[in-house]
């Protein structure tokens, strides 16, 4: 299979359709985008929040999905987005409405009007994917935690909105799938950093899967001591995987042979992986990318 990569959407409609028009998607006769060479673009997940036009990126994704012309996993801002609007047995929501996380939603309410069909579109989205020597999640691939995750799982790796409710009150499944879908959280007091907004940080994400150290989500100015990263492991496999989240600096690039994050929006970039499984290692070529 052959299979284009596009990260982390977040509502930027316009941004995804000249992306695939530049990598030769052309519309059906009912205006849905697919390759004539029967390419899948796989979308590797938060297709929601952020952006000006949520609703519609949401639904032509779904669309594409449902005609066999796109794949997806689960992003954190989907698993979000389901888990403040859901309420356990004792009438609590799932996730805490505070004013962080509501304003984190608020580019995505228009999807409440369509309520029924966009939880059912997103309990239908596997929490990842894999196959031979290929293996896809939203942020990070540790088999010790997805393990964790499994049982809550059906036998195509989704879950439904009893397992999300049951997967909450389990806090070690509930920080493995924490762990999946948004990177590890490495403690970095007392060496923590006030962000831009003035709240004390001391947790940081690291590069999991790169050759050269990086701390995710840490400003430049910030230097934390490499002893606190000692015994972090880096990925050694053989499979390649695939992966957004982490709002990378700079233009798109490719990370190392296997493993390559794809989401560079933190300066705007959308960005595709063309990938075909007779590759011998990820090339920067086959990277096609927007601003």
């Amino acid at each position: 299979m052959k299979y284009d990569f596009i990260s982390d959407v977040h509502g930027r409609l316009n941004k995804l359709i000249q992306l695939l028009e530049k990598a030769g998607y052309i519309k059906d006769s009912e205006g849905d985008y697919y390759h004539p060479e029967g390419r899948i673009a796989f979308f590797l997940g938060d297709i929601i929040d952020k952006g000006k036009y949520v609703t519609k990126t949401f639904f032509m994704v779904k669309r594409m999905v449902e005609k066999g012309y796109a794949k997806i996993v689960l992003g954190n801002h989907e698993l979000n987005f389901i888990a403040i609007h859901l309420k356990n047995k004792k009438g609590e929501y799932l996730r805490k409405r505070d004013e962080g996380k509501l304003r984190q939603i608020e580019k995505s309410l228009d999807l409440l009007n369509y309520k029924e069909e966009v939880f059912d579109f997103i309990y239908d989205i596997p929490l990842f994917y894999e196959e031979k020597n290929l293996k896809v999640i939203h942020a990070c691939w540790d088999n010790k935690y997805i393990n964790h995750v499994k049982k809550y799982l059906s036998n195509d790796n989704k879950l439904n909105e009893d397992s999300y409710k049951n997967l909450y009150l389990d806090p070690v499944s509930f920080d493995a799938l924490e762990i999946v879908l948004k990177g590890y959280e490495l403690n970095i007091s007392p060496e923590g950093y006030h962000d831009k907004s003035g709240i004390l940080r001391e947790t940081c994400r690291y590069n999991w899967w790169e050759e050269e150290l990086d701390y995710e989500t840490v400003p430049d100015h910030v230097e934390l001591s490499s002893h606190l990263f000692e015994n972090m492991e880096k990925y050694k496999g053989d499979d390649y995987i695939f992966f957004g989240h982490y709002t990378k600096k700079g233009k798109p690039y490719v990370q190392s042979k296997r493993a390559m994050c794809l989401d560079f929006c933190r300066e705007g970039y959308l960005t595709m992986y063309r990938f075909s499984e007779e590759d011998k290692e990820l090339n920067q070529n086959n990277l096609i990318y927007l601003k």
